[in-house]
């Protein structure tokens, strides 16, 4: 799938829902991962080309899947065994208060970066909502993400267009 979108368009457009509700309306399987664009000090768009076989809700022109994490603490990637876009599926939860109160002792966050109240951002772990979201591939290869709860989903067609994805258990905002 080729696809130049303009960010700004895609990010308007976008609809917000937490991960783990969108993965038990939708799936990932079969779908590729086309990219993932971190926009520091912003946000990180994943488009992937969306297998609506295992999605018939979803017109069948609308193939272009993009996610915005609006809050991305931290991004880690596995490569598989051979390189391979193609998702198994991906998993999503909320991460508890014990998980999160062992973070604190965790290297791989370094606290130091937060040295008072008036930062602009807090430690991940004292985010109530800070969710866990992993990109599974058939190769065995997976993207982990760290992420506050509001996530924005948009579907394209390959000329741009947008379609409004229906959210029936959750409210639609529109992220900053």
């Amino acid at each position: 799938m080729n696809f130049t979108y303009d960010e700004k368009p895609l990010l308007e457009q976008a609809a917000v829902w937490d991960m783990p509700s969108f993965l038990k309306a939708h799936t990932l399987h079969d779908s590729s991962l086309l990219e993932i664009r971190v926009r520091l000090s912003a946000d990180l768009l994943v488009f992937i080309d969306w297998d609506l076989h295992w999605n018939s809700t979803i017109p069948s022109q609308y193939k272009l899947l993009v996610i915005r994490f609006v809050m991305p603490y931290w991004a880690k990637w596995l490569q598989g065994s051979w390189h391979q876009p193609t998702l198994g599926g991906a998993t999503s939860s909320v991460i508890s208060k014990i998980e999160r109160e062992q973070m604190l002792n965790d290297d791989r966050f370094d606290l130091r970066a937060f040295q008072s109240g008036k930062d602009e951002i807090q430690p991940p772990m004292l985010d109530e909502s800070l969710t866990r979201t992993v990109f599974e591939f058939v190769n065995w290869g997976e993207c982990e993400i760290l992420h506050g709860r509001d996530v924005g989903f948009a579907c394209f067609d390959n000329a741009g267009n947008h379609w409004e994805m229906p959210f029936s258990n959750a409210p639609i905002l529109k992220l900053p």
